[in-house]
């Protein structure tokens, strides 16, 4: 493969100013002042920023993880259709969407979806202008593009967002502050992050937030330090962010807005893929050491470790990474497409490392917290932006209307607007922006199939849209990739088999596969790409996943419960799917269990403090919330249960003057940082 010439930000630059002359040295001047006039922003870079919040975790032993079986491997799919660089994309819906970057060193608007089932690309609407050297994230319905380079080599600070349902770009929504290009950008919770990158005048360290439901940007914790062509990824309630200009990595915590250092890279690394992947981080290829690399790490948050996975097949960098089901894929950097998939590993055996004293015992407890205003169950709960919200329920042998917002931070529950009617035995499913309630009895007990949509911001609610076919209760519903799925439940007559599946984007309602067979009092999650759904009345110790690109139900996929159970709260935590209390083997139980898809297995976890049925559960930040139930025997409660892991990780990194960047000069007229197209990057000299 031909060596390729890399040039210089900085040597770009200078060839452009020479062409384009005083008349864009004037225009980024004034951009600069503008971009800068900020409280938050200080006129001088600096590398450290004194005024984040980064907090080191106690040192601790270190896992050491039993060697995989199966390392996984890559395979070449479908090449891209133009040679690209520095293009932005992101996974939504079973397909992978691209824009923009540099094809032959020229900006292009080209965009494209890959469809991994068919292992095929279409051409999709042109972006509005060129951009190179920016981001991309989905919520699941719509993608979001964030900054970048335009035509004329300036920095941007425009937000768009594509629509895939309808092809179309809206380009009104709020600019951020601080126009960049080589930031990292992640979504959680109905919020977008950008993150650091380059801007006019240097490297820049600020976090921008973009809540989506109010179309407003704000200030978050400042990145501990100024960095460019760094890398991000959302999982498990967490943002995680670094490389670029350092090998120092870091986990962003939106409860207490606040950076914490996790183990530092094993070796500096820019501009690579990057994306969530079977509930680890997974870094590949870029410039590794300052030369581009074929490599792949992945960091698991279990244990506070990188490990290398297999190198991919070519060595790129600036590229796209971007998780479709069990598939890791990276884009571009050339017409390269190439995809990565793992088998499932064995649980790793974790044994203290010898110089770690005192030996960490990994802390698992329930306790109770500030109890729930009524006593009630069959209410419907979900966790949205850092609070669980609950609706409704069961209360004195009726349907009630009540709902109220708890907020862990603070340990309290206020009340916020009661439903528009009284439900009970009903569902709750978020896309991080709103919540959307679905079927359940209403005060009659009459059985209704309403789809009613809650917006927290508004604290008001929706009932304009569709209802979906079949009336249900007992039945699970969950939220993936910009869809939500109804599945089983009890109808007016008998247990249904029935899965409904609700498009956001469309605001319309399809069939999908049918569920084994008819069952209700079911539970079900949404983790890694797939619907995971078990439990329930009717065979109540089985399990299957559901795969929504082969819309198909799978036996094999997952383990089937030790024990009958049903009605149990429900939800993903630390890359599990965990089972609350619920009626197991037909009695009321405080007994919880996780299942791990890496290791296919279920584990038992500590006991709740009290045995409760039809309650709801919820995960926040790290911790998990069981939410009210009936106890056994006896009427409905107000507990308000939680459930904390204290995992043991390696002891925190120290940064060290070896591997922290120096400080970026604020720059002169004849050398403002506005990049010209290049072929490839070459990472600013670092340290």
């Amino acid at each position: 493969m031909p060596m390729k010439t890399k040039h210089t930000a900085q040597s770009a630059f200078l060839n452009l100013s020479i062409l384009t002359g005083l008349a864009v040295f004037f225009a980024g001047l004034l951009l600069a002042l503008l971009a800068t006039a900020t409280p938050r922003t200080s006129m001088r870079m600096r590398t450290r920023n004194l005024d984040a919040h980064v907090h080191a975790a106690a040192p601790v032993a270190t896992p050491t993880a039993t060697p995989c079986p199966s390392g996984g491997s890559w395979t070449e799919r479908a090449p891209y259709p133009i040679s690209i660089s520095g293009a932005a994309g992101a996974a939504q819906g079973g397909n992978i969407y691209t824009f923009g970057g540099l094809s032959a060193g020229t900006p292009t608007t080209a965009a494209y979806k890959y469809t991994p089932a068919t292992d095929s690309w279409n051409a999709i609407a042109p972006l509005p202008a060129a951009r190179y050297w920016f981001s991309a994230v989905s919520d699941g319905t719509y993608v979001y593009l964030l900054g970048g380079v335009n035509q004329g080599g300036i920095p941007t600070a425009t937000l768009w967002r594509y629509d895939p349902a309808t092809n179309t770009y809206d380009t009104s929504l709020s600019p951020y502050t601080i126009p960049t290009y080589w930031h990292a950008a992640a979504y959680l919770n109905g919020k977008i992050y950008r993150i650091a990158g380059r801007g006019i005048m240097g490297t820049d360290f600020h976090v921008e937030v973009y809540t989506i439901a109010t179309n407003s940007w704000s200030m978050a914790g400042n990145f501990p330090g100024a960095d460019k062509m760094l890398m991000a990824t959302a999982l498990g309630g967490y943002v995680y962010a670094g490389g670029g200009d350092g090998p120092p990595c870091y986990r962003y915590d939106p409860v207490t807005d606040t950076w914490t250092f996790i183990a530092s890279l094993p070796v500096i690394r820019s501009l690579a893929a990057s994306d969530a992947y079977n509930g680890r981080w997974v870094l590949a290829g870029g410039d590794v050491g300052f030369a581009i690399s074929n490599s792949v790490i992945a960091y698991d948050p279990a244990t506070n470790t990188w490990t290398s996975l297999p190198d991919m097949l070519q060595a790129n960098d600036q590229l796209v990474g971007a998780t479709v089901g069990q598939a890791f894929h990276v884009l571009g950097g050339s017409t390269d497409n190439e995809q990565f998939i793992q088998s499932p590993c064995a649980t790793p055996s974790v044994t203290p490392t010898p110089t770690a004293t005192p030996t960490c015992t990994p802390s698992r407890s329930w306790l109770e917290r500030a109890p729930y205003p009524i006593a009630v169950s069959g209410n419907a709960v979900v966790s949205v932006g850092g609070d669980v919200y609950s609706f409704g329920g069961i209360a004195n042998n009726t349907a009630i209307a009540n709902a109220y917002k708890y907020t862990p931070a603070t340990n309290s529950w206020i009340p916020i607007a009661s439903l528009p009617a009284p439900r009970g035995w009903f569902s709750a499913a978020s896309d991080g922006t709103y919540i959307y309630l679905l079927g359940g009895v209403d005060q009659n007990f009459t059985t209704t199939a309403t789809l009613w949509r809650y917006d927290p911001v508004s604290n008001t609610y929706n009932t304009s849209l569709p209802s979906y076919t079949i009336p249900t209760y007992f039945h699970a519903s969950v939220y993936l990739n910009g869809k939500i799925y109804r599945v089983g439940g009890r109808d007016a007559g008998a247990a249904d088999y029935h899965v409904e599946v609700y498009n956001i984007g469309t605001n319309t309602w399809s069939m999908a596969a049918n569920y084994p067979f008819a069952n209700y009092s079911l539970m079900a999650a949404a983790l890694d790409g797939y619907i995971y759904a078990g439990g329930g009345s009717n065979f109540p110790e089985k399990t299957y996943r559901y795969d929504p690109n082969t819309d198909a139900w799978d036996d094999s996929a997952i383990a089937d419960l030790p024990a009958y159970r049903s009605a149990a709260a429900s939800g993903v935590y630390n890359g599990r799917w965990i089972l609350a209390g619920g009626d197991v083997n037909f009695g009321i139980s405080s007994s919880v269990m996780a299942w791990d898809p890496a290791s296919n297995t279920w584990s038992n976890l500590p006991n709740m403090v009290q045995a409760r049925d039809n309650l709801g559960g919820a995960t926040v930040g790290q911790s998990f919330y069981a939410v009210a139930g009936n106890s056994g025997p006896g009427p409905p409660t107000n507990d308000n249960q939680q459930y904390t892991e204290t995992r043991c990780g390696t002891p925190t990194p120290t940064p060290t003057s070896t591997v922290t960047p120096t400080a970026t000069p604020t720059p002169t007229a004849t050398a403002r940082p506005v990049p010209a197209p290049r072929s490839r990057p070459t990472p600013a000299p670092r340290p």
